[in-house]
This record gives structure tokens, C-alpha cells and sequence, in this order.
């Protein structure tokens, strides 16, 4: 039975790359956000990315309070249920990868060390992996691979109506988004739990019984 593994988005979820973006090309956020904003300022795209391929640009962004919201429900209950955090996030732009390194070890250390960077966010899907992203096509190509996906409200997205409007794409209810994740991950947290329990304990003793285990694991 696969470890049940949340593999959080950063840019969009957890960082504000939207908000960083306009900054450094100093626009206005569009209201509401799309998501290419080149074309909104009438900027071809390699005029877009070319000042954001640095280090610097990607460890500065700003995290977003309802991403980390969201992250820190998922801590409060992953040691208990087994459920491995990760990161699972573009690294194409120049720079990124060390930019983004910088920024998880600033507000998120334990994540620092789980962190896949891909384009081809489906390479980590499969039973009891779940990817939680703002991007439509990301849902889409995960759930394609036999994973399981959760698209995050963003005004540039297919969700856009579940947002509260604001700048970095509006926010969304991290109570709801967690609600809607731990649904997916739920029948794996019951069956590892389920086969634990069933395995004798290392030191001979009588241990919980299967039907004791999991009646924790459903009762909270």
C-alpha cells in the first residue's frame, strides 16, 4: 500500500509569484488576475520572464496566508494519519530552482528536503498522490497518470467564482480546500493504517487489532 503524499504547488499557492511579478516589472496587478499577464501589458514573453530568471527574484516572493494556512492544517495531522508532505514545482525558469530552494528553507524547512522540480508534475502521480495546484492542465495531466489532484480557486482558473477577489489572484477557504484533499487521501490513510495493524509488533506483544487501528483513524 502506498504511503498516502500531498505534493503541494509552490508559485500561485504557497508563493505569491503573481504579486513578485508585478513588482519587479513595476504594473498594476490586473483585476481580475489572468493567468498570462504578459498579454495583458501587451509584453512578449521573453520580456516577461527575462528579469525574473535570478535567484533572488524567486526566494524574495511573498507567501500567501491562505496556502500556508492550508499547508500548516496538512502538518497538523500528517505524522498521526502517515501522510508525506512534499513539493512539486516548476523549475524551467533560470534560477528558480535555487530561488525556490532559499524560499522553502525560509518558510517551510520541512519541506525543503521533499521537493520535485518539474515541468511534468504527472511523473509523481499515481495511488495515493495527490497534487494540490492552481493550474487547470496540472489537475488534469495528474489525475490522467492515476493520481489524485485538487484544484486551488484562483481568479485564473476554472475556480475563479470560489474566490474572495483580490490581487494575488484572490484567496480561497483553506477549511474547504482541506476538507476536499483529505477526501482523497482518506481511503489510503485507512488502509495503510488497516495493514499496520495487522502486521505483529516487533517486540511480541498483543498491539492493537486492525478494526482498533482504523476506528482511530476514522473517529479523528
Amino acid at each position: 500500500m502506498p504511503r498516502p503524499t500531498a505534493f503541494f504547488d509552490m508559485d500561485g499557492l504557497l508563493a505569491d509569484f503573481y504579486g513578485g511579478a508585478c513588482l519587479v516589472h513595476g504594473k498594476e496587478v490586473p483585476l481580475p488576475a489572468p493567468y498570462d499577464p504578459w498579454n495583458v501589458w501587451g509584453m512578449d514573453p521573453s520580456a516577461f520572464w527575462e528579469p525574473l530568471a535570478n535567484r533572488e527574484f524567486w526566494a524574495a516572493l511573498r507567501p500567501l496566508a491562505d496556502g500556508m494556512d492550508l499547508l500548516r492544517r496538512f502538518r497538523a495531522v500528517a505524522d498521526d494519519l502517515g501522510i508525506k508532505l512534499a513539493v512539486c514545482s516548476s523549475g524551467l525558469c533560470p534560477g528558480s530552482v535555487d530561488g525556490k530552494l532559499d524560499w522553502l528553507r525560509r518558510h517551510a524547512p520541512d519541506l525543503a528536503g521533499a521537493a520535485v522540480f518539474t515541468p511534468h508534475k504527472e511523473l509523481c502521480a499515481g495511488p495515493g498522490k495527490l497534487l494540490i495546484d492552481d493550474h487547470g492542465p496540472n489537475v488534469d495531466w495528474f489525475t490522467g497518470h492515476g493520481g489524485a489532484a485538487v484544484l486551488v480557486p484562483r481568479s485564473w482558473n476554472a475556480l475563479s467564482g470560489k474566490t474572495t477577489p483580490g490581487p494575488a489572484g484572490g484567496s480561497f477557504d483553506p477549511v474547504d480546500l482541506f476538507a476536499q484533499c483529505m477526501g482523497h487521501l482518506f481511503p489510503y490513510i485507512y488502509e495503510t493504517r488497516r495493514v499496520r495493524a495487522a502486521v505483529p509488533p516487533a517486540d511480541g506483544g498483543d498491539g492493537p487489532g486492525a478494526d482498533e487501528e482504523v476506528g482511530r483513524v476514522r473517529d479523528g
